[in-house]
């Protein structure tokens, strides 16, 4: 797995680490740490690059997150909508402190969101 800090050295370097792992068909996207407005910046760019590589599903595992703020919300929204039907974009969350907010702003409606990484890499 390749992981990276925030770039810049700003306060998001600390706070949040992603690593992209390329399985058989799938792209793995593990996240670690905080997702603030500091560091989803950071977030929406390794997704993006990723969602650029037209895997048929991208899995974006949130299990390392101990911190989800709205602008964490935002980047799995617009990746989402940047998939578009390309690529099937499934969240893993299973964390209160993570999955608590996706569920009062209904994003677990929109966002296909599974307890673990091995239920989001099962085929359909």
């Amino acid at each position: 797995m390749a992981e990276q800090g925030a770039p810049g050295g700003g306060p998001g370097r600390d706070q949040l680490r992603v690593g992209v792992d390329v399985l058989d068909r799938e792209l793995v996207v593990r996240v670690a740490g905080d997702v603030d407005l500091d560091s989803a910046t950071h977030l929406e760019q390794a997704l993006t690059e990723s969602a650029e590589r037209l895997p048929p599903v991208l899995v974006v595992d949130l299990t390392g997150v101990a911190y989800f703020g709205s602008a964490g919300m935002r980047v799995l929204v617009g990746l989402q909508q940047r998939c578009g039907g390309a690529t099937r974009v499934r969240v893993v969350a299973s964390d209160q402190l993570v999955l608590r907010p996706m569920e009062i702003t209904g994003l677990t409606e929109v966002l296909d969101v599974r307890p673990t990484l091995a239920d989001a890499l099962r085929c359909c």
